[in-house]
């Protein structure tokens, strides 16, 4: 594979991640599990889910593409992130004053394997994107004329 030198192979490692995380279980309710690609069976807000495929798909053609995948590649992290926060506040809200600490104790109830790995490669991603890319090795240097 033929990488863009401004391209980054973690945050295509990670949009890989992020694309199989979203078929596995995400949410576990009452002894039913629920994986990125059902969330739509919640109403609307569920469908919104699609949108993090799409752009870990995004970063991948763009990646082999040879173009450069760091700026979607951090949007793809964003998202899901966003999203999560989200949907748990939203959940939690219903505990009035202790929100915050009951987004906490839902998080830990209902959160399954996929949304901990979307939240895990997302942080990832964001990070790999970030990083500046390294210097083209000395052997790949121009010579001088």
């Amino acid at each position: 594979m033929n990488l863009n030198p401004q391209s980054s192979k973690p945050v295509l490692v990670c949009a890989f991640g992020l694309l199989a995380a979203f078929f596995m279980p995400w949410i576990q309710l009452i002894g039913v599990g629920m994986s990125g690609y059902n969330l739509g069976q919640l109403g609307s807000y569920g469908n919104y889910a699609w949108v993090i495929p799409i752009l870990a798909g995004a970063t991948i053609l763009l990646s082999f593409s040879g173009y450069n995948n760091r700026g979607v590649g951090a949007i793809s992290g964003i998202v899901p992130l966003v999203a999560i926060l989200y949907g748990l506040i939203r959940i939690a809200g219903e505990g009035g004053d202790r929100a915050t600490q009951g987004v906490l104790e839902v998080a830990g109830h209902i959160l399954s394997i996929g949304a901990w790995l979307t939240i895990i490669l997302s942080v990832a991603i964001i990070i790999s994107a970030a990083e500046k890319s390294p210097a083209s090795p000395p052997g790949n240097r121009q010579p001088e004329a």
